[in-house]
């Protein structure tokens, strides 16, 4: 698992005290992570249940050479912002795990990679501010978006 963030997500809710911004690692591998402190930010009449019964599932981490386990999982609401500054919102369903370096670990494989197909292109005069990636999705319902990485 990553955790080098490359691309900013919003939570739906949050408390007033932040903007809810979270950093996301999208990069290889397969499954959608959260770490509980972002869960638990959610203010307790927004934040989604989550579901215990696959909680103490094992969670590869092929870089360390270790295991964590997940606390349950839920459906995530948050938005990400377009190269065109549109608000897009998604719902993930994603995992939690008690720790996390980043907000959010977003693989690109598995079941999220069977209904879009997404680029990552580093480099070039594209990202307005001069570095991180250009991540285009194409879903499969025709909505196409492309969001300045960073």
């Amino acid at each position: 698992m990553g955790n080098r963030p490359n691309l900013l997500g919003y939570l739906e809710h949050h408390a007033p005290t932040t903007d809810g911004s979270f950093s996301i690692c999208f990069a290889g591998g397969d499954g959608v992570f959260i770490g509980e402190a972002l869960y638990e930010s959610i203010p307790l009449q927004h934040r989604p249940v989550l579901d215990t019964s696959e909680a103490g599932r094992d969670v590869q981490l092929i870089l360390a050479g270790s295991t964590m386990k997940t606390l349950g999982s839920t459906f995530l609401p948050f938005i990400i912002i377009t190269d065109t500054d549109e608000k897009v919102r998604m719902v993930l369903r994603v995992f939690v795990v008690k720790t996390l370096l980043l907000g959010m670990f977003w693989g690109m494989h598995g079941p999220f990679a069977n209904n879009v197909a997404y680029s990552m292109s580093y480099g070039g005069d594209e990202n307005p501010r001069g570095f991180g990636p250009v991540i285009s999705f194409d879903f499969k319902n025709g909505q196409k978006y492309r969001f300045f990485g960073i």
